[in-house]
């Protein structure tokens, strides 16, 4: 589930592979080794799997959860009840819901 979710999201944002890790290296850490297009793409293929901390920086590169990107949560359903509780802002069409 993975590769599909990873393969499917970066070309949704309309990105190569080396655009990818161009931007997964922003803002990396000291002694943190460099993402590369070859990585990505075993990862895309299902070849090699990410660390923890690589799958959040996709996450986070994405906007979207962990669990949706390991195939654990779908994200075409939303419990309202839930969204109310949390401290995210929340959007219609882009534009910020208040009270």
């Amino acid at each position: 589930m993975f590769p599909e979710r990873l393969r499917a999201l970066r070309r949704g944002k309309g990105i190569t592979l080396k655009q990818l890790a161009k931007a997964l290296n922003k803002n990396i850490s000291r002694g943190e080794a460099k993402n590369t297009e070859s990585q990505i793409g075993n990862w895309e293929r299902g070849e090699r799997n990410p660390n923890y901390l690589e799958v959040k920086k996709l996450a986070d590169y994405f906007d979207v959860s962990i669990d949706y990107l390991v195939g654990r949560y779908n994200n075409d359903q939303v419990d309202l009840a839930k969204a109310m509780i949390t401290s995210s802002k929340l959007t219609y069409n882009d534009t910020p819901l208040d009270n």
